[in-house]
């Protein structure tokens, strides 16, 4: 989880640094890249936090989610096929 986060956030942070936008092009619903890295990142802290594991990874996930809280972005919704 921590190797698949952390790629994620090397090519979703630019794109999200310039603008929140969809991640598809077209119409359909889609996440912004900003509730997925949000997401990602809570999720990372939530899963490494209670094990007391790579405590410098928490600290860096939290000084993402710190330094990125202005973006106000709402959390994803439940996927479709489990609602």
């Amino acid at each position: 989880m921590a190797a698949w986060t952390l790629h994620a956030t090397t090519y979703l942070l630019d794109r999200s640094m310039a603008a929140d936008k969809s991640m598809i092009d077209d119409d359909r619903a889609a996440p912004t890249a900003r509730q997925l890295l949000r997401y990602r990142w809570s999720g990372l802290l939530a899963e490494l936090e209670p094990a007391g594991e790579l405590e410098s990874l928490c600290a860096l996930t939290r000084g993402l989610l710190a330094a990125t809280e202005h973006w106000q972005v709402p959390g994803l919704p439940l996927y479709p096929a489990f609602r």
